[in-house]
């Protein structure tokens, strides 16, 4: 992994950057407001600890690309739904494939306001014009604020008691967007949700960690969807009785998600080489209806899922893929909005470094999964 002061000296000769500082410890986070507010970077150890996050320095030095530039980033904001009938990475009538595939460039890459900023927090906000597949307009704002977590506050909301060999690094960001519109936003016109996606570095010996609703517990249906882009080998994805797991190491793309019968509030991953654990959770209140991105005329499109993962890797009949990372997300649910209402999705990103013994005890605590279960598609 690069450093983090590496990558903080190389994006500030290509973007704004506002850097973010835990009040109580060495942890470092990066913010691009100028690059739709991403959160770029952070670090637990400081300016000379790993860059967590997956940048890609390629983007910078590279002519746009008209469907998706790729910045990297270990927290950008995207909106929902991606294919379907309500889809906005697709013009009206579009057929759903790759060569008519455009990420909006307000939410991808065109410049946040930055509305207030401190040491450990910065609010920003913009202003979009979307349409979706079926030609509904949407006028909308997204306010977003981010904000680091103090070293105690990260332990207490997760429940944890951190061994002093232990750093850490954690942060919010609050996602708020508003109808801005004056026709109400109804599900047969079509809805929009928050979609977070965290880009963080893929490793041979990492593994991401899904704990999920039990059918004792009270969940239903399908425990995971495993064919977003084809079936995932039973060697990258196994179905554990506590938890999903799934391989990160960028060598095959694949996606998986869970839904709202299935998903609980977090998920996860472990870097065994690194000895990092990555734990993210998401405000998630019990809602059943979520917009479905996958590239189709959807008999459902609020069937979709709450949480997903992504691991890059070449498509077929290519030599390579986006990049070396992977991906956790989650989204906000599927929401009518009456003009000037407004759905928040808050999500919280943890990055605990230390020892081996101490990542799986705090894996075990945050996820009801460690090293053992992440040795399931690890070998």
């Amino acid at each position: 992994m690069e450093t983090y002061a590496d990558v903080y000296s190389f994006l500030k000769l290509h973007t704004e950057t506002v850097e973010l500082v835990d009040p109580e410890g060495p942890g470092r986070v990066l913010v691009a407001p100028d690059l739709a507010a991403r959160v770029m970077t952070s670090s637990t150890t400081g300016p000379k600890g790993a860059g967590l996050g997956w940048i890609n320095r390629r983007a910078f030095v590279s002519p746009p690309d008209p469907h998706f530039t790729n910045y990297g980033a270990e927290e950008r904001l995207w909106l929902g739904p991606e294919g379907g009938q309500f889809s906005l990475y697709f013009a009206p009538d579009a057929p759903f494939d790759l060569e008519h595939w455009y990420v909006p460039k307000c939410f991808n890459e065109e410049p946040y306001a930055v509305v207030a900023a401190g040491e450990s927090v910065i609010e920003m906000a913009k202003s979009m014009t979307l349409r979706n597949w079926s030609g509904t307009s949407f006028s909308l704002v997204v306010e977003r604020t981010c904000r680091v977590l103090p070293r105690s506050q990260a332990a207490s909301t997760l429940g944890l008691s951190l061994p002093d060999g232990v750093s850490v690094v954690a942060y919010e960001t609050e996602n708020r967007l508003i109808n801005r519109g004056t026709e109400p936003m109804v599900k047969e016109k079509g809805l929009v949700s928050i979609w977070l996606l965290g880009m963080l570095n893929a490793g041979e010996k990492t593994a991401v960690l899904i704990p999920y609703k039990t059918d004792e517990e009270g969940g239903s249906g399908r425990i995971v969807t495993d064919d977003y882009f084809g079936k995932v080998p039973p060697d990258r994805l196994v179905v554990k009785p506590n938890c999903i797991v799934f391989r990160g190491d960028a060598k095959y793309r694949s996606k998986i998600g869970l839904s709202p019968t299935r998903c609980r509030d977090r998920l996860g991953s472990v870097d065994l080489v690194e000895n990092i654990l990555t734990v993210v959770t998401f405000s998630f209140a019990g809602d059943k209806e979520y917009v479905n991105s996958a590239w189709a005329i959807q008999e459902d499109p609020f069937s979709g899922d709450v949480v997903n993962s992504y691991n890059d890797g070449p498509p077929p009949g290519a030599e390579e893929g986006f990049g070396n990372f992977y991906e956790l997300e989650s989204s906000s649910p599927a929401r009518e909005l009456a003009p000037g209402e407004s759905v928040t999705h808050v999500q919280r990103t943890y990055h605990f470094q230390g020892g081996a013994k101490e990542v799986d005890e705090l894996a075990r605590a945050a996820l009801g999964a460690g090293v053992e279960d992440a040795q399931a598609v690890l070998g």
